[in-house]
């Protein structure tokens, strides 16, 4: 795992559909969460990790190269799901 920060793209999508795994708090993008105090850190990294893959599935996608855009967007989905994620994982599906 990366040391490197979440991408900005995928602290918009934790913002979006993410909530503390222990008190169900709305995320405020931090790395511990501002009513309970757990550590959001490993949320964080998967998410960025869920992001880079769709980002890569986007780009396979440019490229023509279906079969390989839909493994990096089902495992993204499998890392963090969100609705943007599910509609690319269905366009590669399609193509592939």
């Amino acid at each position: 795992m990366s040391a490197d920060p979440p991408p900005l793209g995928a602290l918009a999508d934790i913002a979006a559909s993410a909530a503390c795994p222990v008190c169900r708090a709305r995320f405020r993008s931090a790395v511990t969460c501002s009513r309970c105090g757990a550590d959001l850190g490993p949320l964080l990294v998967l998410s960025a990790r869920a992001f880079r893959l769709r980002q890569k599935a986007r780009t396979l996608l440019r490229e023509g190269d279906f079969r390989q855009a839909l493994g990096c967007a089902v495992e993204a989905e499998c890392l963090h799901a969100t609705p943007h994620g599910a509609l690319l994982r269905a366009v590669c599906a399609c193509l592939a």
